[in-house]
């Protein structure tokens, strides 16, 4: 059985597709294949297929392990950029997993030799968790213009590419318990549609966010130096945008943070933006004992030997507000949603207290006017009911 390029390619995200054809296509240059998918049905009949295409994969590895160069207009070499650590796993799984799918299966053990040289030789390098304490510490140590996106990914488990194309006005809802971000299927890695929340202390942190996404918006446009700093180099964003900034940028801004907290390793970054995505799969898989929910949360598909329980969308907002306790990053912001909580208390109360009044003054108006009281001599009409409502 054999899958086609473009049937592989068919369900990917937009990104996702571009770096997987590229690779296909490097892959197939750089092993001076002339027809990909010929060489594919050829390897399934051959029954040494998996170790040519193993051969094959490690050739195309230590292509992209060799930094690019840049030259000049007479061709001398002007500088050397490396490759970056996620372009190249990228690069690598899309092809992995294009001969997988056509059952050239490659064991994780070989997989992981293609990196030897490199610090994401293992699961790794994506980043370790937050523990609760440098998660904490991090968000502390943050710019006011970093921690908005920060806590969306601590208390959400999505992805900063995701994170970064969300519409304020379309797909945030702040003002439901809890608060709502509505992820449209083009903006998700798997290409579907997907609804995540955010903490309480994470909605009291972008309400004051979106009153002043005006003044960022302005300074992102006429990128003036603060913005470029904040920014970066990028084009004007539109001005749906919840998060106007650049992903290299807030990256840049947690490496400085965790490498100012000591949080390095000797000069080895663990923690990096995949960890914010790491982290909440740990608190609320492992501390919160939550795995489905975490997985349905963060978008995971189902996998082999990891098969997760679709809960359905009308009971993920309570499940949430039974884990968010885990997700709180500050004191500050325990305090704040127990106030939210005692008032939202209060207001249920008067409310209830307000009903009772209602039914009563109904109850009353009902008697008097159907005669139930005739020695009263009273006549109503409809109109009188806030004199009745006064009078008790």
């Amino acid at each position: 059985m054999y899958m086609t390029k473009s049937a592989f390619l068919k369900n990917k995200s937009a990104s996702t597709k571009a770096s997987y054809e590229r690779s296909l296509k490097e892959f197939a240059e750089v092993n001076e294949i002339p027809d990909l998918e010929t060489y594919i049905k050829g390897l399934q009949k051959d029954p040494e297929g998996v170790d040519i295409f193993f051969k094959h994969l490690t050739k195309y590895a230590e292509f992209i392990n060799v930094p690019r160069t840049v030259k000049d207009k007479k061709g001398k070499i002007i500088k050397t950029i490396p490759w970056q650590e996620n372009t190249i796993s990228s690069r690598l799984t899309g092809i992995r997993s294009y001969a997988a799918i056509n059952n050239l299966h490659i064991p994780k053990e070989f997989y992981n030799t293609l990196f030897d040289k490199k610090d994401y030789a293992n699961d790794d390098y994506e980043g370790k968790p937050f523990s609760v304490d440098q998660a904490r510490a991090v968000y502390a140590a943050l710019s006011p213009l970093m921690k908005p996106l920060y806590i969306t990914l601590y208390t959400s488990g999505m992805r900063v590419g995701e994170a970064l194309k969300i519409k304020w006005k379309d797909d945030v809802h702040l003002d439901e318990t809890p608060a709502r971000i509505v992820l449209p299927a083009g903006i998700t890695k798997t290409n579907k549609k997907r609804t995540v929340f955010i903490s309480q202390e994470a909605a009291i942190v972008l309400r004051e966010w979106i009153e002043n996404l005006p003044k960022y918006r302005r300074m992102a446009t006429k990128k003036s130096a603060g913005a470029k700093k904040i920014f970066g180099e990028v084009k004007p964003r539109s001005n749906e945008l919840l998060f106007p900034m650049a992903s290299t940028n807030f990256r840049h801004a947690l490496n400085a943070a965790t490498k100012e907290l000591g949080f390095n390793n000797g000069g080895r970054r663990e923690l990096k933006v995949h960890s914010l995505r790491k982290s909440f799969r740990q608190i609320v898989g492992t501390d919160a004992k939550q795995i489905d929910l975490a997985e349905n949360l963060m978008g995971h598909q189902s996998e082999l030997g990891k098969a997760y329980a679709t809960i359905p969308e009308e009971k993920l907002p309570g499940l949430y507000l039974k884990i968010e306790p885990y997700l709180m990053l500050t004191d500050a912001g325990k305090t704040a949603v127990k106030i939210h909580d005692d008032e939202v208390s209060q207001l249920r109360a008067e409310l209830a207290s307000a009903m009772k009044k209602v039914a009563l003054i109904s109850e009353i108006y009902d008697k008097l006017t159907t005669g139930k009281y005739p020695d009263l001599n009273l006549k109503l009409n409809k109109g009188d009911i806030p004199e009745l409502e006064s009078s008790l």
